[in-house]
Order: structure tokens, then sequence, then C-alpha cells
């Protein structure tokens, strides 16, 4: 740097595959958040020729040749690749002017962890949305920052609509969710939306949900939102560790109180008791479901305390805003 100042950057070039569905209720809130704040040029990388998918369990990178001819029709400050363990090479970089700025942000740690940190070196900066692993990628001399999870509530907010459901669950099929799931439906009536294919489920299965607009009206139609945090990996290392993950966050923004397990670090995104009820197995579950199932006025405290929250410090104009900063740190040294 020539240490003159540089203003902040206002022209981004977002590598992002926002139509890969379900990931689409993931990743188009942070692109529409840099939309907010200057221009954008946004390549779904898996519609390039050449682009070989791994569904963010494996690097890969986003073609040379196509990377050089979106780079001479548009003149980035900022590159930015969201999700997918998406990379872009050296000699792809160097067709940019060299003041040009490369952000890296991992959204699946820590099960995409080592995808993750293969390409993190490929960044100026580098983010994780899971806290837990930033001691990892330090010791493996990789100097990754927060991002954490958030949530667009232009996207997610509460809606009037009529209630379908006891308790809503949006995800994966596991046999640990599973099993706890199907305790749960025994007493109360549980409507669950999982991935498209899957049969494993104990009980009937609805479609899966691949845009943000009928996710959030599947939130808004349940009295109460589960979610999931306990980390199934077995034989890696953050296996029956616990994160966050954007289902608390999303049913928050809809104004629907939510049920998760508890967990050390939880209290940085939501109060357990005030802004979150929290379980510890299927027992645990069951009694605080219906409790909060049967105490409307709790649920909606619990609720409204959660959308306060999440609108306070949990959105993605937050997060974009501290990339930005830092992004003008890097620019502009002290």
């Amino acid at each position: 740097m020539d240490g003159a100042d540089r203003s902040m950057p206002s022209r981004f070039l977002v590598f992002c595959n926002v139509g890969q569905v379900p990931f689409n209720n993931n990743l188009l809130p942070p692109v529409r958040a840099f939309e907010r704040r200057g221009e954008v040029r946004l390549v779904e990388p898996f519609r390039l020729d050449g682009f070989q998918s791994t569904g963010g369990a494996a690097p890969v990178r986003v073609p040379d040749g196509e990377v050089r001819r979106i780079a001479s029709e548009f003149a980035a400050e900022l590159v930015l690749c969201v999700g997918g363990a998406i990379f872009i090479t050296p000699a792809a970089r160097a067709c940019f002017p060299p003041e040009t700025i490369f952000v890296g942000i991992a959204l699946s740690d820590p099960l995409g962890l080592e995808a993750s940190m293969a390409i993190a070196p490929e960044f100026d900066l580098f983010y994780t949305q899971d806290p837990q692993t930033i001691p990892a990628y330090a010791e493996n001399g990789i100097s990754a920052r927060r991002c954490d999870l958030a949530i667009d509530p232009r996207l997610y907010y509460p809606e009037t609509s009529e209630l379908e459901c006891d308790v809503v669950f949006v995800g994966k099929w596991t046999a640990y969710r599973d099993a706890l799931i199907r305790e749960l439906a025994q007493r109360s009536d549980v409507r669950v939306y999982g991935h498209a294919g899957e049969g494993r489920w104990g009980l009937p299965v609805h479609p899966p949900l691949d845009r943000p607009d009928d996710l959030r009206r599947a939130m808004c139609s349940a009295r109460l939102a589960i979610d999931f945090a306990r980390v199934e990996q077995p034989g890696k290392l953050y296996d029956g560790s616990f994160r966050m993950t954007p289902r608390a966050q999303i049913a928050a923004a809809c104004g629907v109180a939510c049920l998760t397990e508890g967990f050390a670090g939880l209290e940085e995104f939501f109060s357990p008791g005030s802004e979150i009820e929290t379980f510890s197995d299927a027992d645990d579950l069951v009694v605080k479901a219906l409790a909060l199932l049967d105490d409307t006025d709790r649920r909606g405290r619990i609720a409204a305390a959660a959308r306060r929250r999440v609108l306070a410090g949990q959105t993605w104009d937050h997060r974009a805003q501290q990339i930005l900063d830092d992004v003008g740190d890097l620019n502009n040294p002290r």
C-alpha cells in the first residue's frame, strides 16, 4: 500500500451459487446486503462452463477463463466468494488490478472445515461463521475472522398466516433428530420439511422449502420452531460439539419462539429462557415444548425478545458492514 487514504469499495464482484436450492435460503441474504452497499455483479459459478461442483464438500475453483472474462467486463474493487468452498486461483486473480481485495466467507463450518481451510490462504480476508473453529484455523497458520450467521429482515419477518401445526422443523435427516422429533410428535402436531429424496424420517415429511418466501411462511404458520445445534460428523474434530445454525435466527426474525439444545456460546446469540428455550434430551424436549405450547404469553415474549435481538445485531447488513470495515483497515493501515 502507498499510504494514501483509499475510499470504501463500492463495486463488488460476488461469486455465490444463490440459485442452488435449498442453499439460496442462506446465500441470498449476504448477496442482498452487499447490493445495498454498492454495485454488485453476481456470478453463479455452477452456471459457468467448466465448473465442477463438489457441493461444498471439497474446494472448487471458478474456471480461470471465466474469471478473466468477467474481470474484463466489470471493474471490481472487492471480490467475494460466498459459501460452497469456492475459490479463485492465483493465475485468475492476476488479471485483477493489484489493489483488488479478495474475501472468502465460509458458511458451513465445522462440517465443511477441511474445505474451508484448504481455500482460506487464497484470500486477503477469510471469514468463518462458526466461532469455535477459529483456534483450529490458527493451529494451521490461518488467520480466519468471525462472520457470525445472520438474517435478512426483508426476507424473514412475521406475517399473518393460518396456524398449520404446533411445531416446525426444517432441515436434513439424522437418526438423532429423527428420534427426538418422533418422540415430540407423539404429543403434539409436528411438521417436518426435509430434503428432496430423503425417505428415512419416521413420520410424514413435507417437501423442501426452496425459497425464502416459502421458508418464511412455513415458520410463521407454526406456534413453535425446533432447531438442532449438535454437530453430527463421526470421526471429525467437532463431532458432538454444538454450533449456531440459521434456523434459530430465521425463526426469531419471523417472530416464532424456538427450542434448541443448550450449549456454551449460545448466549452470544440468544439468552436461554428469555430469548430461546433449551433442551437437553428427548424427555426434556417434550416437557419444554408442551409447556411453551400451553403458555401463549410466554411463547410470545420469547419470540418478541429473540426478534429484537437479531434485529439489533444479527443481520447481514451488520455483517457486510463489518467486512467492509475490515477491508477499509486493510486498505488504510494505521
